[in-house]
């Protein structure tokens, strides 16, 4: 068995378990034909599949979605709204293409709203709370 071949397997069997990065992996590698023949339908499918779960409530729980990657997801959305726009791996639909265009607004602004959060120790600087009690005894 080649490396692309067994690597096909593990990232089909780390998808089972809802990995988000062996989907994009298979996607990637569907699309450009690396190790398979290229099926840009499959790609698109593994695409999309990201995309209708990137705004659901239990994302990152579904997700094993590291911080650092949560811009591949964006990148991912947008995929599917162009593959929508000019018809690549399913039927074209203009209609469906502003969908996934407003889905990736939508969750370019929770990125924000997180890269916010995660930088909010290097804005307080040594101001920070350290634990809940300490955010009591400020106010």
């Amino acid at each position: 068995m080649g490396n692309y071949e067994r690597a096909i397997k593990c990232f089909e069997y780390a998808s089972s378990f809802k990995s988000l990065s062996a989907y994009i992996k298979l996607s990637e590698m569907y699309g450009q034909g690396i190790g398979v023949d290229t099926n840009i339908k499959r790609s698109f499918l593994l695409k999309k599949a990201i995309a209708d779960l990137a705004l659901t409530s239990d994302f990152e729980d579904y997700w094993d979605l590291p911080i650092d990657e949560e811009h591949k997801v964006l990148e991912v959305i947008e995929s599917v709204a162009e593959s929508y726009h000019y018809g690549i791996g399913v039927k074209q639909s203009l209609e469906e293409s502003v969908k996934y265009y407003n889905i990736a607004i939508k969750y370019s602004k929770i990125m924000e709203e997180s890269d916010w959060m995660l930088h909010l120790p290097e804005y307080l600087g040594e101001n920070m709370p350290e634990t809940n009690s300490d955010i009591d005894k400020s106010a």
